[in-house]
């Protein structure tokens, strides 16, 4: 078999017939050069194989064999002249195969961390307060967003009957109406639990309120 002819990338991959296999191996068996390049490569494969498999995940190749594969065409690119290069070239693959391999690994460590610091995100800001004139109270946790705020509220001490709305107002009076709701009478005797939120800046919040829809205030909350 001439040197053009021999594919050692197809005979690591065993995508030979049985036929050019058998000629490949008689080319090997007269080619003590290219047995040692075989024998080589196979090691690097052996030494990929032994990676830990959470090296490969979110970001690695889909297959480790690619990186052999890199290898193989660097190593037929020039004609071997002494094991000890071809030993070099093989190691040097290795090393920077692991490198890559590790970096991945660090990538998805800092990944998960910051995802994690982000899913934590600011604390919320509790507000409460009530107006002795209605009897109604309103306690708050307001949670900042990118420019919007969330709203969990408590609101007790509205009749039972009243269309209620949560409001959010900015320091430049604009209104954000973060939630409506109907008082019941479970409502009225042990107030109402509800969720929200308004487009309005966590530090740009003047007060939050109750108000009914006839606008009657109800409360008003400013935050600390």
């Amino acid at each position: 078999m001439k040197d053009k002819d021999f594919d050692i990338e197809q005979y690591l991959f065993g995508q030979m017939s049985q036929e050019e296999r058998d000629a490949a191996e008689q080319y090997l068996a007269e080619h003590p050069d290219w047995r040692a390049e075989v024998d080589t490569l196979r090691a690097l494969e052996d030494e990929l194989g032994d990676v830990p498999h959470e090296f490969f995940l979110d970001g690695a190749p889909e297959d480790a064999d690619l990186v052999l594969a890199r290898a193989v065409r660097q190593a037929r690119s020039e004609r071997p002249a002494r094991v000890s290069r071809t030993m070099s070239i093989a190691l040097g693959a290795t090393a920077a195969a692991m490198v890559a391999l590790i970096g991945v690994a660090v990538v998805i460590g800092y990944q998960i961390g910051t995802s994690s610091t982000e899913l934590d995100g600011p604390a919320p800001v509790a507000i409460s307060g009530s107006d002795p004139a209605t009897g109604a109270t309103l306690t708050a946790d307001l949670t900042p967003a990118a420019g919007w705020i969330r709203l969990t509220a408590t609101v007790t001490g509205i009749p039972a009957g009243e269309p209620c709305y949560l409001i959010v107002v900015d320091r430049d009076g604009n209104r954000e109406i973060a939630g409506g709701w109907l008082v019941s009478e479970s409502g009225e005797a042990e107030g109402t639990t509800l969720s929200g939120s308004a487009l309005v800046a966590p530090d740009d919040v003047a007060e939050v309120r109750v108000e009914n829809v006839a606008g009657q205030t109800f409360v008003a909350v400013a935050p600390a």
